[in-house]
């Protein structure tokens, strides 16, 4: 399932960084992709558990939070262009 990470505007990129980071120490946590796309400010996407994404940001720099609840249709209408 894909959550969503509520972050600190315009600190995006690095959480995203130190997400990878952990990423690479944790492997076990089960987490496949974490993206962030740069029209949406504040947000930074993560497929995987909810035990394993919550683990993997727990003390992250410039986190606010985990919406517990999966995206359902990834970002409506976005295309990417």
């Amino acid at each position: 399932m894909i959550y969503t990470i509520r972050t600190t505007t315009g600190r995006e990129d690095i959480v995203v960084d130190l997400l990878e980071s952990r990423l690479r120490m944790e492997q076990e946590l089960g987490i496949k992709c974490v993206f962030h796309p740069a029209e949406i400010k504040g947000y930074v996407f993560v497929e995987g558990s909810l035990a394993g994404i919550h683990k993997a940001i727990a003390g992250l720099m410039h986190v606010k939070g985990l919406m517990e609840k999966p995206v359902m249709n990834l970002i409506s209408g976005y295309h990417g262009y």
